[in-house]
């Protein structure tokens, strides 16, 4: 018993000593750590890399940030154009009809459509009656249901309406040639005018052609509107008979009441058709 006590108090006391030892070590290494310089300095040197980085990716992050908020910018712009494109497409419904006189085609400009062709005419230059205006009858006409009596045409209880013909000889155009005609649409315009002695438009305005101003003879008994016959006529090919009918004479310009200048004496008017 004696023996076995006096070894287990050895062993305790070894045991205690052996625990202060490591104590004793760990306290000194850490002494060593917090007096070593160059560990410090290693340590400092990892901590402002890390620091680097972390500022780097926040100003990464940053302009990104910016970026979005410019794209995001953009694309509401646009969207705002789009979405005011789309609401005028949707709400403009407009259009102006007009007809270019002398010619089958209509100009070449954006919006332009051709809705026929036809062939010029109106009431004689020798009736008093039948309508003044020029008409552009199409080349493919339809036909009453059912003809009035041959009376009415002899009892001159009937208007009338001829073919046209040019009394002028001008490029292309020579006199007696048939008169051909289109009616056009502009898409992209709500109205249109023409406008004498002019050969341009206002501003704003689009010019669909210019020409000659034209009517009948000032001295027929058929009288007719002023038209603008385009400059660059044409005419209806095959035919070049005198039958007159409806009459497009050149117009000129007398002074007395319209003041001379601007206006000179017996000069050719010209004209323009514009829309807008």
């Amino acid at each position: 018993m004696c023996y076995r006590s006096i070894f287990v108090c050895f062993l305790l006391t070894n045991l205690s000593c052996f625990s202060l030892a490591s104590d004793f070590g760990s306290k000194k290494q850490e002494r060593l750590l917090l007096n070593d310089q160059d560990a410090i300095s290693a340590q400092l040197l990892t901590l402002d890399r890390k620091l680097q980085a972390v500022n780097a990716k926040m100003l990464s992050i940053e302009a990104e940030n910016s970026q979005l908020k410019i794209d995001l910018v953009a694309s509401k712009k646009q969207t705002d154009m789009n979405t005011n494109n789309i609401h005028n497409q949707l709400s403009y419904t407009g259009s102006t009809i007009y007809t270019r006189w002398g010619r089958r085609d209509c100009p070449n400009n954006n919006g332009t459509q051709l809705v026929y062709t036809g062939i010029a005419g109106g009431g004689s230059f020798g009736e008093t009656g039948s309508g003044t205006n020029y008409l552009c009858l199409p080349h493919d006409p339809d036909q009453s249901p059912a003809d009035f009596p041959h009376e009415l045409e002899r009892s001159g209880y009937v208007a009338h309406v001829w073919g046209a013909e040019y009394q002028y000889s001008f490029g292309m155009v020579k006199v007696n040639d048939d008169v051909p005609c289109a009616v056009c649409r502009d898409t992209t315009t709500e109205t249109s005018l023409m406008i004498p002695a002019k050969t341009s438009c206002p501003s704003h305005w689009k010019k669909q052609y210019n020409g000659f101003l034209c009517a009948n003879l000032y001295y027929h008994n058929g009288a007719s509107e002023y038209a603008c016959v385009d400059y660059d006529a044409q005419n209806i090919e095959g035919k070049r008979e005198n039958q007159d009918g409806k009459l497009f004479y050149p117009v000129v310009s007398k002074c007395g009441s319209l003041p001379c200048p601007p206006y000179i004496n017996a000069k050719y008017m010209v004209c323009v058709v514009c829309s807008k």
